[in-house]
C-alpha cells in the first residue's frame, strides 16, 4: 500500500467494500466515477509492480482486506 498514492489507497479501499460501485465511491469521496476507476486501475497496476512473487500478491490481498473493516466489526475476509 506504500507505493500506492493515498488517492489511490481511499479509492481502492473504498471500492472494495461490499456492495460499492464507482459511483458510490465517487460520491462518497467527492471525486468522479472516472477519477475513481483510474485511481482503482492504478492501484491495482502498483500492487501487480510490487508483487514478485504469488506469495508477495496474497500478502498485499490479506493486508487491504484487513483495512476493510465493516460496521459490525465483520472482517471482509471473514464473510460468507
Amino acid at each position: 500500500m506504500d507505493a500506492m498514492t493515498p488517492r489511490q489507497q481511499r479509492a481502492l479501499l473504498a471500492y472494495a467494500r461490499p456492495g460499492a460501485t464507482l459511483t458510490t465511491v465517487g460520491a462518497e469521496l467527492g471525486y468522479s466515477k472516472s477519477t475513481v476507476e483510474t485511481e482503482v486501475k492504478a492501484a491495482l497496476s502498483r500492487i501487480r509492480e510490487c508483487a514478485d512473487t504469488l506469495e508477495e500478491a496474497t500478502a498485499i490481498h490479506a493486508a487491504i482486506l484487513a483495512m476493510l473493516d465493516t460496521d459490525d466489526g465483520t472482517p471482509v475476509s471473514g464473510r460468507a
